[in-house]
């Protein structure tokens, strides 16, 4: 199921701290060696670094700011970073010293799956009934609060529909070549198994960097970019 994105006209006031759940959990995903862009980083920073721990925009790394969005909502003591092998060497820069909750460095690069389920793992020791929001730690949103009420209401499905994931996209404004691409199963233009906030949708299928004719044709036909931004009962991603 994907939650579909905000039109870009509206806005969303903040959302107050006292709507966070004991049992939501943030597990943030920092463990990726950012090959793609390294040669471009090492250019600009004159090192090689992921680009999780880089600061593009402002004062804050990539990796700070998606823990400062969920912290807004998120128990602090609920957050897992998972970080990889001989990445703790980049959290001094990157990441303020009151970061939150625990990270977890990765003994070895075995993929973001089992990124996931290591953290799944200390989350469900901990809390049993644990609602996960999973998100990958190289995204910038702005204005943040804008993104706040989305992940909050992807934590609500996923409380709800228990046996399901929910799945962030967003609208895209271009016919992207570089992302992921989700298509959507529409009913009359609306979604199924929402009852309130923004429009969710089962998901039809995905494709993963689609080529430029390809691509116009997702972008027309309203599909949505793959945020890879998840919400889901710990118990539920487990025993899948």
């Amino acid at each position: 199921m994907a939650i579909s994105e905000l039109p870009a006209h509206c806005s969303i006031a903040p959302v107050p701290a006292e709507i966070a759940e004991d049992s939501w959990w943030a597990v943030v995903l920092a463990g990726g060696e950012g090959r793609r862009m390294r040669p471009w980083i090492e250019r600009c920073l004159d090192q090689p670094r992921p680009k999780q721990y880089c600061t593009f925009v402002g004062t804050r790394s990539m990796l700070q700011h998606t823990a400062d969005r969920v912290s807004r909502f998120v128990p602090q003591e609920n957050t897992i970073t998972i970080i990889g092998h001989r990445h703790r060497g980049y959290l001094e820069e990157a990441v303020a010293a009151d970061y939150p909750g625990q990270i977890v460095e990765q003994p070895a690069d075995r993929g973001t799956a089992a990124g996931i389920f290591l953290a799944a793992a200390h989350a469900l020791s901990r809390q049993p009934d644990a609602t996960l929001l999973i998100l990958p730690s190289d995204h910038f949103f702005y204005p943040e609060q804008r993104l706040t009420p989305y992940l909050t209401q992807a934590l609500r499905l996923a409380d709800r529909h228990e046996d399901r994931l929910i799945l962030l996209g967003a609208a895209p404004n271009r016919a992207e070549t570089e992302y992921g691409w989700i298509k959507l199963e529409r009913a009359n233009g609306r979604g199924s198994r929402v009852e309130d906030g923004p429009r969710a949708f089962d998901v039809a299928s995905f494709r993963e960097k689609p080529g430029s004719g390809e691509a116009r044709r997702l972008f027309d036909q309203g599909c949505l970019w793959n945020t890879m931004i998840i919400a889901v009962k710990a118990e539920t991603l487990w025993e899948m």
